[in-house]
């Protein structure tokens, strides 16, 4: 009947990465993304039956915001 307006979607501004006193985790687009890779690098693990983050000790959740001419990683895929 009527015509469907296009979706307009705002990306997020910001990036996601746990560090830890012996490892930088890779900036993520966002934050589900960087708790499921935090266990690489130890900082913490989702638990996937109640979708509970639990960090470990000493780990740090950086936001960022995508500044790729300042970051040589750049946001992994």
């Amino acid at each position: 009947m009527g015509t469907a307006k296009p979706a307009i979607h705002y990306p997020d501004m910001s990036h996601y990465r746990f560090v830890t006193p012996h490892r930088t985790g890779k900036w993520y687009p966002d934050l589900l993304t960087a708790q499921r890779q935090a266990f690489a690098i130890g900082a913490g693990f989702l638990d996937p039956r109640s979708g509970m983050f639990y960090p470990y000790k000493d780990s740090k959740l950086e936001v960022g915001s995508p500044d790729l001419e300042d970051d040589p990683q750049g946001i992994a895929a």
